[in-house]
């Protein structure tokens, strides 16, 4: 069982929450949210946010974080579940849709440093 599916039927369980409500919630089908947790399916980029919005979690603590090597044309590179559920997201996108997503990301990324160098959060 992967990390997502024991985290997800933990957190629903505790939420008192039953599988069909949350899927209503979700916006899925009640038989989605088993396969979820029974490891059988994987939540989309999209459906694992919405999920992780509901408990008020991060979805870091819903996917499995072990970092894993893996070999690329560059060297070695570790990658951890949120770094292949960014993989996920974007493994349809064009060439033109990845520089885009590049693009926001850095002006993502250059807002929080100055954010931090303001003090702020």
């Amino acid at each position: 069982m992967s990390k997502f599916s024991v985290a997800l039927k933990a957190l629903r369980l505790k939420s008192e929450y039953t599988q069909k409500q949350i899927a209503d919630l979700v916006g899925v089908s009640e038989s989605a949210i088993g396969m979820y947790e029974r490891g059988m399916r994987e939540p989309n980029f999209e459906t694992l946010e919405v999920i992780a919005d509901i408990f008020n979690v991060q979805m870091s603590d819903l996917i499995d974080s072990t970092p894993e090597t893996t070999k690329t044309a560059q060297g070695e590179m570790t990658l951890n579940g949120f770094d292949h559920a960014l993989l996920d997201l974007t493994k349809e996108y064009t060439q033109e849709q990845k520089a885009q997503f590049l693009e926001n990301a850095k002006i993502f990324d250059n807002s929080l440093k100055w954010k931090e160098q303001q003090g702020g959060e």
